[in-house]
């Protein structure tokens, strides 16, 4: 069990290529998304937002399409 609660409030993508076969989704978001998000936990109090950056790669690597989505997190 956590102390936060996450609901995604927003997604937007921009399309690069058209995947062909087997598409995998790659979400590491920099360092920076989660001390942006601590501290305006910190500063505001229960709520947070922060654009989260995700990747689709086609089977060779090449990025199919670039999603973000907005997260909000809300200590309980």
């Amino acid at each position: 069990p956590t102390e936060y609660r996450s609901l995604v409030k927003r997604v937007e993508a921009d399309f690069r290529a058209q995947g062909k076969g087997t598409v995998s989704a790659i979400c590491e978001p920099p360092a920076e998304v989660f001390s942006t998000m601590m501290e305006a936990l910190r500063q505001k109090g229960d709520k947070a937002e922060a654009w989260v950056p995700v990747k689709l790669l086609a089977e060779d690597g090449s990025v199919v399409t670039e999603v973000r989505f907005l997260d909000s997190v809300k200590k309980l």
